[in-house]
């Protein structure tokens, strides 16, 4: 009992202490991402990429993306013309004058994420975005040399849960609730409320585009949460700022930045998986090592 008591203590401390650092983590890895340019980088290679390798990506574009992309747009305007209006007088009473920023921000991500849903529902199966992005995102990783990922993952079966069940999923449904009350109450939040939704949306919007990588990995959602969004929260957060900048562009931010950004993303995560087998490589032991220790033992057995 004594034993669980110090393991629950000094996880609450850990905790504790990561939650009062995270905001200068937060703040390192912003600078970080600024000072190297990585934030501008991964959207621009996107689109050296897309005009690299038009042949095999200019397909996917055509096929699926900018017609769905059209439909979505629409809605996504009208979801805009909605929502900003509430998002804009509730910021504004939080933030001040600020809160029209903050009640962009949100709002765009809010808009995007209705109009993607009701493109979803609207739409035949094989004509929606996803898949496509989903291939996209897979031929990606495979041009950084991830086949290992890739191939495991999709030829692991999945089965879609049926219409019913998702229809009478009673937690999927009080989590949606939950989330759509939390944050209305941070919006709430006087002048530090608009800022943090704001940076909420653009962690969740980097998050969303990265969902293939976990779902070939098979991970959880918290687990993906550690393993990718709060070991460089900054870094991703100033990501995600200069990729809502390109996509504010009238027009050809909505029709060819999205899909260009949808690269960069795959892209930067095919290097971060390079980079993570390379790592482990490192550490296996070296053929002599091997060795040594097979001596060492065998010895020690003699004896």
């Amino acid at each position: 009992m004594d034993n669980f008591y110090n393991d629950w203590i000094n996880a609450c401390v850990s905790r504790a202490q990561m939650e009062i650092l995270r905001p200068f983590k937060v703040a390192l890895g912003a600078y970080d991402s600024l000072f190297k340019g990585d934030c501008l980088y991964y959207p621009l290679k996107g689109v050296i990429i897309f005009f690299d390798d038009w042949q095999n990506i200019l397909p996917i574009y055509i096929s699926a993306f900018f017609p769905t992309l059209l439909v979505q747009t629409i809605f996504e305007i009208m979801s805009f013309a909605c929502l900003f209006p509430v998002n804009f007088l509730l910021m504004c009473c939080t933030a001040g004058p600020m809160g029209f920023l903050f009640a962009l921000t949100t709002t765009r991500s809010e808009a995007s994420s209705t109009a993607q849903k009701i493109t979803n529902c609207l739409l035949p199966q094989d004509a929606i975005l996803p898949p496509k992005m989903n291939s996209l995102f897979d031929h990606i990783l495979c041009l950084t040399g991830n086949e290992r990922v890739v191939i495991p993952g999709k030829l692991q079966r999945v089965v879609p849960p049926s219409p019913t069940a998702e229809l009478f999923n009673i937690s999927r449904w009080t989590s949606s609730l939950y989330a759509m009350v939390a944050a209305t109450f941070i919006k709430l939040l006087p002048i530090l409320g608009p800022a943090v939704s704001a940076y909420g949306n653009l962690l969740g919007d980097i998050h969303s585009r990265s969902s293939r990588l976990y779902r070939l990995q098979r991970l959880r959602r918290r687990q993906a949460e550690y393993y990718y969004l709060k070991q460089k929260e900054g870094h991703l957060f100033m990501l995600g700022l200069c990729i809502y900048l390109l996509e504010a562009i009238p027009i050809v931010g909505t029709l060819f930045f999205r899909f260009t950004n949808q690269i960069g993303v795959a892209y930067m995560q095919g290097l971060e998986l390079q980079d993570k087998a390379a790592k482990q490589i490192e550490y296996l032991p070296t053929k002599d090592e091997q060795i040594g220790q097979s001596h060492v033992t065998s010895s020690g057995v003699k004896q």
